[in-house]
């Protein structure tokens, strides 16, 4: 599956206001918004980081299908954050490409 293709599908019922880089005077985008981003840190922050410090620093047992779940958790916080700005998540994944071979 490509991308686009998986942004359009996380996206199917987000409000369709695309805003660049401003705040959305719409409540419903604003929440949308905020949901997502919130969504994004607590996938990031319980389903990733937490399992990967147990891991190292207490000896726990990591079983990469819930590291699995916690990354696709973040996907889809990010293809929604991508699609409620406007952006188009493929892009944003070769510009981060561009970025990361300039340094």
């Amino acid at each position: 599956m490509e991308l686009n293709e998986y942004q359009a599908q996380v996206a199917r019922n987000l409000p369709r206001r695309h805003v660049s880089s401003q705040v959305g005077d719409s409540f419903t985008w604003t929440h949308a918004v905020l949901k997502s981003a919130l969504d994004l840190a607590g996938s990031v922050g319980k389903d990733v980081v937490d399992p990967v410090k147990k891991q190292v620093y207490h000896g726990h047992y990591l079983d990469a299908r819930g590291i699995a779940a916690g990354l696709n958790d973040a996907l889809d916080a990010i293809a929604k954050l991508s699609e409620l700005y406007g952006l188009d998540l493929e892009e944003v994944a070769i510009w981060n490409d561009a970025e990361r071979n300039e340094q």
